[in-house]
């Protein structure tokens, strides 16, 4: 029997360690040829190495992430539900009308607001966002009738900016 205290197992439990430590960041999903790796990383266009081309990734891939969500009571003083991303506030200017203000300003006014709305009475019929700007935007919510109302129990919203 080999004791612990062997040379070629320590010299292998070593080398495994400093194996570990170098591979603890690395995700495979596929198989992959390591040759090929190599050939990757020094195909990097210059002054896009390590982090640099982890940014570059993550700046393209910005784009499906939401720059700004939100759920909110529809009332007189509307509160902010559960978790929110870069809202300063929202506020209701009359009957069925809400302003949100963005915390951090996007880059320009061409952005998207998804709107959805919880109503168990059944009474609201579209959810629409107005008044666009890089601060913030506007929220009417209408029921059957068209007419502004706050028969809703809340308002969701998210924000999608294309900075690419």
């Amino acid at each position: 029997m080999v004791k612990r205290t062997h040379p070629n197992i320590q010299h292998t439990t070593s080398r495994l360690k400093n194996i570990e430590t170098k591979t603890d960041n690395i995700t495979v999903t596929s198989a992959v040829n390591l040759n090929t790796i190599n050939t990757a990383v020094t195909a990097l266009p210059v002054g896009l190495s390590g982090y640099e081309a982890r940014i570059a990734a993550l700046e393209a891939k910005m784009q499906f992430i939401p720059k700004a969500f939100g759920r909110f009571t529809t009332v007189a003083s509307p509160a902010l539900l559960g978790t929110s991303y870069n809202v300063a506030s929202v506020s209701r200017s009359g009957t069925g009308l809400y302003s949100v203000v963005i915390d951090t300003d996007m880059s320009t006014a061409n952005y998207t607001v998804l709107l959805s709305y919880e109503d168990s009475t059944a009474t609201i019929q579209t959810v629409s966002a107005s008044s666009i700007a890089t601060t913030g935007f506007n929220i009417g919510v209408r029921d059957a009738s068209n007419s502004l109302s706050d028969d809703s129990e809340s308002v969701t919203f998210a924000v999608f900016e294309n900075n690419t």
